[in-house]
């Protein structure tokens, strides 16, 4: 490195350090970074610091306060602890620089519509064992586990930290106004003295004020030490100290304090890199974080799309981009990982904006002239996994994706939240699969259990579509000849199973009429010892289509039929989900548990925790492991819950057992039964089981005559008062969303409630589809004031917002949450 970039460097690593400290001491005003004092501290020319500063500010990249001295800050520290303020590049003599900021924004962990760990991309991917760790780290007591986050630059580990914060606020693990701070490491990497100060503090002297430190600011909350690698052996140290013992002493003082904080400690280095060993031994989490590329295609698309959103909203004008442009943007190779992905984003958006300027029309269409020489040159030379991601790509029903001004796509929401359309996929892939020389397959019985479970997880419309391609004939003499034999009685109440291997015999047939069929009748059978009756029954239909068809008795033919019906007969028959209810309370859990025994007869798995008072969570969360391995029959266990922290009991299962593992909340006594009925049906596997309870979760507590009162509302008032909404539709979802609330709440029914909840939330919901939310007056002291309140409410508004996709933002959250101010007596 030059003198002049060194110099340029130094300067500018000096005005970081400033803006940190005037952040943590919340001192705006005469103060921040200023030519002569940057000049002694770093020996420097005052002239030429302050020609770097002057570049620096002309690059955007610090804040400039006028005045006798000019005062600078660092525009991205600003930016990044008050997202929500905005602050110009210069700012008037007259003016200081808190004069643009919220306090509350500073330290506050803001609320999210959703779980911000689940909502991250890859949470049901790469990141899947990552977020467990996360949220298990957050949630221990009293104040969480220390964390290590590693990976290379651009991954999105401060992504995480953020999100494993909002995840703490939003369960209740730390509370709503807990501090989330940051000290930037590379800062202090020559200056152990300095970043003992800043973390300790200094104790009052003689000579200097008392001067609180960052693990006095952030108590309660969260400290980030970003880029720890950079830290001196000392200050090294002195962290392991703090983490190992959690005790410290102001400078200058000998009075012992307790460390009331969780650490979040990010690094660019390898777990095994020399630089972090010190730390990463004393640290019990550790969160890695793959690169972009590691991560799989379908995540990188998905990353993609999410940037391109971002640009949309950040120019504010629509973007369009053909599905093709999306290929090669996720064919590139990415080094820098996020950061370089987001750069040729905005290198293609750039372009394409000089474009759109002189248009009538304001919309940014990015084409393959606006792509860099970088992306082009790669796509030409690396083009295998083109085919791949064009048919990923393909499940977009349209060309081009638009993303409007507030970063929405109708396309991008298509490929990230439509199982649906991977499952026609998957199930047009399935149906080929079956269309081939079963000559070519190596293991017969893993193919079947493949396919069994596809079709297991199959919606009615994929079946339908499935079924009118198999010969009717051959349904017919499959399905009577398993009719005569006793043991295939439940497996022909889900005959749907079956649709694989009657696709099969219907290809079968075909290919031998096209006399493209190869025959071996000689060979001697592999299962007719091992599934012997299986055998026989494959045996005797494949007679019967001999006799109709002619077709030819192939022994490998035989033993595929004879695999696949032991197979599915061994699904069909598998053991039952096991429940496991965890209530708030000194016997609610156990109440209904006893309750269902007493009254429902059958099969069934189940077993409840009372959440006393005196139970702390982790010994509840053991309590649970262990009924897990008592309950679980080989199908997994269902958590049945009544509101968080027990949210998470499923993920320590799975964690700490093995055992898999789901979780419903808003556990009522008639939502135990449905389930419990459900559950004694052993096709149902977990994921099944709560799909086809969650619509029926809630009963109508109200009764017939307040049913009819209900309706007469619904028709009378609520039809009148909205334009195109399903009125009805509105009333049915919103009905069961109020029950959990009450539920939740424990407030009796009332039509009283019932009509100011229905009338406001059927109207809401319009509000929200048009795009025409209500403001709030002094939402973020109601909020803090009200958050357990509101989060309840949120969360039983799910099963609406999932109906209608949407999203209900806090503004309009607030005023559902007033009708049931001072009613609440939250479980």
């Amino acid at each position: 490195m030059n003198d002049k970039k060194n110099r340029n460097f130094r300067v500018y690593q000096y005005i970081q350090k400033i803006t940190e400290e005037a952040i943590i001491r919340n001192q705006f005003k005469d103060s921040g970074a200023e030519a002569l004092s940057c000049a002694l501290d770093l020996k420097l020319d005052r002239a030429n610091v302050s020609k770097e500063m002057n570049v620096l500010w002309k690059d955007g990249k610090i804040i400039k306060v006028q005045g006798k001295p000019v005062y600078y800050f660092d525009y991205e520290i600003i930016r990044k602890h008050y997202p929500e303020s905005f602050v110009p590049s210069v700012i008037s003599k007259d003016e200081t620089l808190g004069f643009y900021l919220s306090k509350e924004v500073t330290t506050v962990i803001e609320e999210t519509e959703d779980d911000p760990l689940n909502t991250l991309i890859g949470a049901q991917g790469s990141l899947s064992d990552l977020i467990i760790k996360a949220k298990s780290a957050v949630a221990y007591p009293p104040y969480g586990l220390s964390t290590l986050i590693s990976g290379h630059a651009g991954v999105g580990k401060t992504q995480l930290a953020n999100s494993m914060a909002k995840y703490a606020a939003n369960e209740g693990f730390k509370s709503i106004d807990s501090p989330f701070l940051t000290i930037y490491c590379r800062n202090y990497a020559d200056d152990p003295k300095t970043f003992a100060s800043i973390l300790l503090g200094i104790g009052k002297t003689t000579k200097s004020k008392l001067q609180k430190g960052m693990l006095e600011e952030a108590e309660g909350g969260i400290l980030v030490l970003d880029q720890i690698e950079y830290l001196s052996d000392s200050s090294m140290d002195l962290l392991c100290a703090l983490i190992t013992q959690s005790i410290y002493s102001r400078i200058h003082e000998s009075m012992i304090l307790p460390v009331k904080t969780m650490f979040i400690v990010t690094t660019n280095e390898s777990l095994d890199s020399s630089k972090i060993k010190k730390i990463s031994e004393v640290i019990p989490i550790n969160l890695q974080l793959l690169d972009i590329d590691q991560r799989g295609i379908y995540e990188k698309i998905e990353i993609i799309m999410d940037l391109l959103a971002q640009e949309a909203k950040d120019i504010q004008y629509p973007i369009k981009v053909h599905k093709d442009i999306i290929a090669c943007f996720a064919l590139m190779k990415y080094e820098n990982n996020i950061a370089q992905m987001r750069n040729e984003i905005k290198i293609a958006c750039s372009r394409a904006f000089l474009d759109t300027i002189p248009s009538q029309f304001k919309t940014v269409y990015v084409s393959y002239q606006h792509l860099s020489h970088d992306l082009l040159s790669f796509n030409e030379n690396n083009s295998e996994l083109k085919p791949k991601i064009t048919t990923m790509l393909s499940s977009i029903p349209n060309d081009y994706l638009v993303f409007d001004e507030m970063g929405k796509s109708n396309g991008a929401n298509y490929f990230k939240n439509a199982p649906s359309v991977f499952s026609d996929l998957r199930i047009s892939q399935f149906v080929n699969e079956f269309d081939v020389d079963i000559e070519s397959l190596d293991n017969l019985e893993d193919y079947v259990s493949e396919n069994i479970s596809c079709l297991k997880n199959c919606e009615e419309t994929q079946l339908h579509a499935l079924k009118r391609n198999i010969h009717p004939m051959v349904f017919q003499i499959v399905v009577s000849t398993l009719q005569q034999r006793q043991r295939y009685s439940l497996l022909l109440n889900n005959t749907h199973l079956l649709y694989g291997i009657l696709l099969h015999i219907t290809n079968l047939i075909k290919r031998f009429d096209n006399q493209i069929m190869n025959v071996n009748s000689n060979r001697v059978s592999v299962t007719e010892a091992i599934y012997h009756q299986e055998y026989l029954d494959a045996k005797e239909i494949y007679q019967s289509f001999n006799s109709l068809y002619n077709l030819p008795m192939d022994s490998k033919e035989i033993d595929f039929l004879a695999s696949y019906l032991a197979i599915v007969n061994q699904w069909v028959n598998e053991t039952n989900v096991a429940l496991l209810v965890i209530c708030h309370g000194e016997t609610i859990a156990s109440q209904m548990v006893d309750f269902v025994r007493e009254s429902v007869k059958g099969t069934y798995y189940l077993d409840g925790i009372d959440f006393k008072n005196n139970l702390q969570l982790n010994d509840c969360l053991e309590l649970a492991c262990i009924k897990a391995t008592e309950l679980n029959q080989g199908a997994g266990v269902l958590v049945m819950c009544d509101m968080a922290p027990l949210t998470s009991v499923s993920e320590y299962i799975i964690k700490k057992t093995g055992i898999p593992s789901k979780t419903i909340s808003g556990v009522s006594l008639p939502y135990l039964l449905q389930v419990i009925e459900k559950s004694m049906q052993s096709i149902n596997d977990i994921d099944t089981l709560i799909m086809k309870t969650n619509v029926e979760s809630a009963n109508n507590p109200t009764g017939p005559n307040s049913y009819n009162f209900i309706q007469n509302i619904t028709d009378r008032i609520i039809a009148k008062t909205v334009d195109f909404i399903d009125t009805q539709k509105a009333v049915d979802v919103l009905m069961i969303c109020l029950t959990r609330t009450l539920e939740g709440l424990d407030i009796p029914y009332s039509d009283e409630i019932a009509v100011k909840y229905l009338c406001h939330c059927v109207n809401m919901i319009e509000r929200v589809i048009r795009k025409e939310p209500w403001d709030y007056q002094h939402l973020n002291s109601f909020s803090l004031k009200n958050y357990q309140l509101m989060h309840h409410v949120e969360h039983s508004l799910e099963y609406a917002s999932d109906t209608f996709s949407l999203k209900i933002p806090s503004t309009e959250l607030a005023y559902v949450t007033e009708i049931f101010l001072g009613l609440q007596s939250i479980k």
